[in-house]
């Protein structure tokens, strides 16, 4: 789940006396964050440690994270109906796909692997509104 969703769109509908219906449409932005936690155990010979007195070796933790803001589309309709010239109340559904980004992530330990994934985003959203308007006529 994104910390963050934004979007940038536009809405093109049909007003029927009170009621609208539309589509809506346009860029979609998500903040997107993967981490890990590594824990491991070195393996070391007799050697290594006879010729390195005091050193541990292990086990270890360590954390990596990355962050991305990921960029799509979002997509979807609703309706609106006017309780007066002021006060609407609505709906509106809406698909977004804010794509894939490749995340790396790993430990920062000697010795230790890194690993690649590729993380793809998208959600849907039921929205209940009320809108307030200050002038002009009913939509």
């Amino acid at each position: 789940m994104p910390d963050w969703t934004a979007s940038v769109r536009g809405r093109v509908g049909w007003a029927m006396d009170r009621v609208l219906l539309y589509g809506t449409g346009g860029l979609g932005l998500a903040d997107a964050r993967q981490s890990a936690f590594y824990a491991y155990t070195p393996t070391v010979t007799s050697a290594v440690t006879t010729a390195n007195p005091g050193v541990t070796f292990g086990p270890y933790g360590d954390g990596s994270g990355e962050h991305r803001v990921m960029v799509g589309w979002t997509a979807g309709g609703g309706a609106e109906f006017a309780l007066n010239r002021a006060v609407s109340i609505g709906a509106e559904y809406r698909h977004s796909d804010y794509g894939s980004a490749d995340f790396a992530l790993g430990s920062n330990a000697v010795g230790a692997t890194h690993e690649f994934t590729k993380i793809g985003l998208s959600d849907d959203q039921l929205l209940a509104k009320v809108n307030f308007r200050f002038g002009g006529g009913l939509f």
